[in-house]
């Protein structure tokens, strides 16, 4: 007499145990839904400003830095963004509605937009960034209408895409105050010279 297999409610099981693994993966949450930039700089916002890429490009913590990235606003009104870090004076930056600025454009003058859509520019520069390249320094962005916002920038070198975000070597020169005519150089004094007293001669 044969006995009756056992292949068949073998392969059964080790078919349903496949299918419940598959559907576990499919429990396991998706990794690009998790937030995250994917920059080198990080994001925030301070009111109708949304802010993209900040990050500061230095060499050294005592040298000066550029801080970089984009301010974006969505509001119906200009927004101005005063940006501070460290011992560095605030810097403020004129966000025209609708409008964008790109910080760190270095080779090209400062520019707002003059149309949405229409990207303006702006230099920040640190007067020193207080951190070394890889570290992360606070930059507090400061806006009327949107309070106060302190986020932890990362400090990158001045090489590759950065290399042309160089700060300028010294701070420009002071000009006469405005209103006020740059005092007028001096003339040299000239002394004629002395006459010549004519000797009689001996007759």
């Amino acid at each position: 007499m044969l006995r009756p297999t056992r292949r068949p409610a073998a392969l059964m099981l080790a078919a349903a145990a496949l299918v419940g693994v598959l559907a576990g993966c499919g429990l396991s949450p998706i990794q690009t839904t998790i937030a995250y930039d994917p920059s080198d700089g990080v994001s925030a916002s301070v009111g109708d400003v949304q802010v993209r890429n900040l990050l500061v490009v230095g060499s050294s913590a005592d040298a000066p830095g550029i801080v970089s990235g984009v301010l974006l606003n969505g509001g119906t009104a200009a927004v101005t963004v005063t940006l501070a870090s460290g011992t560095s004076a605030p810097v403020p930056v004129d966000v025209p509605a609708g409008g964008s600025v790109q910080l760190g454009a270095t080779g090209a003058d400062p520019t707002a937009t003059t149309a949405p859509g229409t990207p303006g520019s702006a230099v920040v520069q640190l007067s020193a960034v207080g951190a070394p390249a890889g570290a992360v320094i606070a930059v507090t962005l400061t806006s009327a209408g949107g309070g106060t916002t302190t986020v932890q920038v990362p400090v990158v070198p001045p090489t590759n895409e950065y290399a042309s975000l160089t700060p300028s070597a010294a701070p420009p020169s002071e000009g006469p105050t405005v209103g006020q005519s740059p005092a007028p150089a001096e003339s040299p004094t000239v002394t004629p010279p002395a006459p010549v007293t004519p000797t009689p001669t001996a007759g």
